[in-house]
């Protein structure tokens, strides 16, 4: 199927989420993303994931064209558009149980940043697992987060460095790292300019229960 990889592309950065994090959160492969938005086409089921996560529809994403309109013409359309019904209903419902099982779920992010071993950020958040945080880490640095309860009951966290240079900030780095609920994880980074970040996170996962 045909898609709009532009508009993908600005929603993906509308969200200020690198092709990883849309990967992670749509439950499809980082490459599958890279070959989306490069190429303009993708399969149903996911074009149907990309679809849910952006909060748009298929029918949004979708770009009708010649090639298209012959794929649903002969005699076993019906058997595969029954096919493709029944495979996105599916999808949906994946979707929807995963994001309940995420809706009752919170983590708290303490975040300790140390830039050049001089400046120093602490701050904690109350983030609702799979959605983004960011945190001011220095006057030219920011850092996004994506936390996300995997069913190990480990934390993966997408985090991406952005720098600010003119009016814009721009990705300097993009680490992904796995640690338990309550345990801290260390990232560090540095580049040629000479500024360097060590950025300690731990997690604790919160369920709704325990926050009413």
């Amino acid at each position: 199927m045909r898609v709009d990889a532009d508009l993908i592309f600005k929603e993906r950065e509308r969200r200020a989420w690198s092709q990883e994090q849309l990967a992670d959160v749509a439950g499809i492969g980082f490459r599958t993303v890279q070959r989306i938005e490069a190429s303009g086409k993708a399969s149903l089921e996911s074009v149907a994931a990309l679809a849910s996560v952006l909060d748009l529809s298929i029918d949004d994403l979708r770009v009708d064209d010649q090639e298209s309109r012959s794929f649903w013409t002969g005699k076993s359309a019906l058997r595969l558009k029954t096919a493709i019904v029944g495979t996105l209903l599916l999808t949906g419902m994946l979707l929807a149980l995963n994001r309940a099982a995420f809706a009752d779920q919170y983590i708290v992010l303490s975040v300790d940043a140390v830039v050049n071993g001089l400046d120093r950020t602490e701050a904690q958040i109350l983030n609702r697992a799979g959605a983004n945080s960011e945190v001011m880490i220095w006057k030219d640095y920011r850092l996004l987060i994506v936390p996300t309860v995997l069913e190990s009951g480990d934390v993966r966290l997408t985090l991406q460095v952005q720098k600010l240079k003119g009016d814009e900030y721009v990705q300097v780095a993009a680490p992904r790292v796995i640690t338990q609920d309550g345990k801290q994880a260390t990232v560090k980074s540095g580049w040629r300019d000479g500024d360097s970040i060590v950025i300690n996170i731990t997690p604790t996962i919160q369920n709704a229960a325990d926050r009413s």
